[in-house]
């Protein structure tokens, strides 16, 4: 159906399709690097982020309170101070670490379950949950390669069972991306 669609869309906006969306996916990237170091800057000029005990408050607040989690945590000055200075260590170099195409996505498997955690220790699953999707932006390229392993895994082993999961993971990967979109990673990298 999206074949059919794409058919009828004039070639001059069919021709500018991919520059603007590849032009979207680095907008949103830049914007999530934006929030990720303004935060951080913001919270080295609060006293209690530089001597370490802003997660201990944090977490004494009713509303950022998981009972019998929360109280674990900032009972124990080790996990407030780790906690507090991985925060706003992590905040501030993860622009550095999407950078460098080896490193993005561990970058963003470190970002996801920082907000993961945030959305358990916290309870700010909808802030949690709209900054991981905002993250898979980094992924995409290992994604596709993670398929692209599948899929020749698979063809090495044969079989006809082998062949319908074949078809699956091509079903996956050929969804109606329009060819020459770009990922976050390039392809050279590999």
């Amino acid at each position: 159906m999206a074949t059919k669609l794409s058919e009828r869309v004039p070639s001059m906006a069919r021709a500018v399709a991919v520059p603007l969306h590849n032009l979207g996916v680095a907008a949103v990237a830049v914007q999530i690097c934006l929030v990720y170091m303004v935060s951080g800057l913001y919270k080295v000029q609060g006293q209690v982020w530089q001597d370490g005990t802003a997660l201990f408050y944090i977490l004494r607040v009713d509303e950022f309170e998981l009972p019998g989690v929360s109280s674990i945590i900032y009972e124990n000055d080790l996990l407030v101070y780790l906690g507090t200075y991985a925060t706003v260590i992590f905040l501030i170099y993860f622009p550095l670490g999407v950078l460098v195409p080896r490193i993005r996505p561990w970058a963003a498997a470190a970002s996801i379950g920082f907000h993961l955690s945030i959305a358990v220790i916290m309870g700010l699953t909808s802030f949690a949950l709209t900054m991981v999707a905002c993250d898979l932006v980094f992924l995409s390229g290992a994604i596709d390669r993670a398929l692209d392993w599948a899929r020749d895994s698979v063809k090495r082993l044969g079989g006809s069972r082998v062949s319908q999961a074949t078809e699956a993971i091509e079903a996956v990967d050929n969804s109606d991306r329009p060819s020459g979109v770009s990922t976050m990673e390039s392809k050279e990298t590999a």
